[in-house]
């Protein structure tokens, strides 16, 4: 900014006072020379330094420095994510980690969760920098053909009833919270199926008026890709299908045809949509270049929008180019060789390979084997020690096939989530009983090879009480030594917490009902009056009888107790002037 001569030799003044004045008092020159100049002090500020008399503010001797170290952060970011679900949603909170860490004396008590996320971020171990996506890898495809991509989406912008045609689904009618009008449509639903050629570009759309994804319309859309379509140059059996983990398609009904068709199928893991990006993108293509014409065009029937779809593919895959090679999808796809494009079978032979035997599942021994029936032939017990990641207990499905029984196929899922199939021998069992090909007394011994469990078993003992040994782990558990060296008390938190005293509160005194007495026994009128009179020696049907019995009925209307009975007798007789027996004894017998 250019300067007026006077102004600047003003500002050369204020700079040269500046220089020289005071602490506090540079604050008041600036004021004043903003003032003068009839502008803000922010524009004062800034014409100073360009002259070179305000120098930038001098950083901390400590800057960049922190109590709080990299080790420490690692531990506290550690404690939230160990305490996070799979699905990723943290549990516990920094504040929460940061009391428990200052609790086992991790960091110092004074140290603020503010202060560890800013350290966190800096050193970037913080929870949320941590969670972040793994870089990715391009997986790229040999050939046309050798690897396919299946999914499958519901179309949410349209529905087809029978009656009216292909119809719009608005976003203020079709919703979560209005989820009846979905369900009212629901078997007027439009599912969208679609396979994409990994290494063309190519791709196959077909529409299903469907509730919901079922195995058989999945075995009509895979064999209507594998034919020959007129017009389509796109079609043959891939060698690899990438698809998700849909009920569907892990059907015993669609993978049994897979297999026999030679294809290797592979579900992606949950969560990960990337593995199979490229139909992801095909359905938003589709959404965009095909569907967004449907508004402008009746559609009265599935047939109808399958014919339009399939027209309109043939021209994009023949006319568009691909980013990717630059070629048109159909004009890459037609440099296949023929030992890559294996024709598919007639679809009758496609259907009756849906017929094979639908493996079972069986549970593996502790010596390593399984027991599997085949009809006609009878039980037999297979060896599955040949299988490297299989251990006691797991599961794995066998199934066999009726040309080489009674030889059976075992299907078990490796380390890298991939089926493998290997074919057992049944063991052969001597005149007793005994696998022939064990171990004999007193001759040899072997023991059975250790499972990956048991390995890692036996790591995580000898880390958990930090010793070298098997028996040292046995030694330190017979000591009643503590897991881990007892480096983290899970309760110090607890511990250190203070709990706030409580005021007394009044109440009330519990008034208890005292039990009831027992009624003492009872001798009734009609027994008790002809004892009395007899012991005092009264005539019956006497006056003096006939006083007794009235006294008696007014004194003891329910009876008189028993021990009552001589003292009543007693005062009978004194009464009547002759001599009572105590009737106490008689009485009780």
């Amino acid at each position: 900014m250019d300067l007026e001569a006077h102004t600047m030799q003003y500002l050369l003044n204020v700079g040269a006072r500046l220089e020289s004045a005071g602490h506090g008092k540079r604050g008041e020159l600036i004021s004043q020379a903003a003032t003068a100049l009839n502008y803000s002090e922010q524009w004062v500020r800034e014409r100073l330094k360009d002259l070179g008399f305000v120098k930038s503010r001098k950083p901390r001797s400590d800057r960049g420095q922190s109590s709080v170290t990299r080790e420490q952060c690692i531990r506290i970011s550690n404690l939230i994510m160990q305490a996070s679900r799979d699905n990723g949603k943290q549990l516990m909170s920094l504040k929460q980690a940061v009391e428990i860490a200052s609790a086992n004396g991790w960091i110092a008590d004074d140290v603020s969760e503010v202060t560890v996320s800013r350290e966190m971020r800096r050193h970037r171990v913080h929870p949320e920098q941590m969670n972040k996506p793994k870089p990715h890898t391009e997986v790229r495809s040999l050939h046309p053909n050798h690897v396919w991509q299946f999914d499958v989406s519901v179309c949410v912008l349209y529905y087809l009833p029978k009656a009216e045609g292909l119809k719009v689904m608005p976003r203020d009618e079709f919703y979560k919270n209005k989820l009846e009008n979905v369900y009212r449509v629901k078997n007027d639903r439009v599912l969208r199926y679609l396979v994409t050629d990994h290494n063309s570009g190519a791709f196959f759309v077909k529409y299903y008026n469907t509730p919901g994804e079922n195995a058989e319309t999945l075995v009509e859309f895979l064999l209507d890709a594998f034919a020959r379509r007129d017009g389509d140059p796109l079609h043959g059996v891939p060698f690899m299908l990438i698809w998700d983990a849909g009920t569907a398609n892990q059907s015993h009904l669609v993978k049994g045809m897979l297999d026999r068709l030679q294809v290797k199928h592979h579900a992606h893991e949950v969560g990960s949509p990337r593995a199979k990006g490229q139909v992801e993108r095909t359905h938003d293509l589709v959404e965009c270049e095909f569907e967004s014409r449907l508004s402008m065009y009746r559609i009265d029937s599935i047939e109808q929008l399958n014919e339009k779809a399939q027209q309109w593919a043939r021209m994009f895959n023949g006319t568009r180019q691909h980013r990717r090679h630059g070629h048109t999808r159909h004009g890459l796809w037609q440099t296949i060789r023929p030992e890559h494009l294996r024709i598919c079978p007639p679809r009758e032979l496609c259907l009756a390979l849906l017929q094979k035997a639908r493996p079972v599942t069986r549970k593996v021994a502790g010596d390593l084997t399984i027991s599997y029936a085949i009809t006609g032939i009878g039980s037999h017990t297979y060896s599955v020690e040949c299988i490297s990641d299989v251990c006691v207990g797991d599961q794995v499905q066998v199934t066999y096939n009726p040309y080489q029984a009674p030889t059976v196929t075992v299907i078990h899922e490796n380390l890298d989530g991939e089926k493998v199939h290997y074919d057992l021998e049944p063991i052969e069992r001597d005149a007793a009983g005994f696998n022939a090909g064990a171990p004999v007394y007193g001759e040899n011994y072997a023991s059975m090879r250790e499972t990956p469990t048991d390995e890692l078993r036996k790591q995580m003992n000898r880390e958990a009480y930090g010793v070298e040994t098997d028996l040292a782990v046995k030694e330190a558990r017979k000591a009643r030594k503590p897991a881990f060296e007892g480096q983290i008390d899970p309760f110090a938190d607890v511990a250190a917490a203070t709990v706030p005293d409580f005021m007394q509160r009044k109440g009330q005194a519990l008034e208890l009902q005292q039990p009831k007495r027992a009624l003492a026994s009872r001798t009734p009128y009609v027994k008790a009056v002809p004892m009395i009179r007899d012991s005092i020696g009264l005539e019956p049907g006497s006056e003096a009888a006939k006083l007794l019995t009235r006294e008696f009925k007014q004194r003891y209307p329910e009876g008189i107790p028993d021990d009552e009975v001589s003292e009543f007798t007693g005062q009978m007789a004194r009464k009547f002037g002759m001599a009572a027996e105590p009737l106490l004894e008689e009485v009780a017998r």
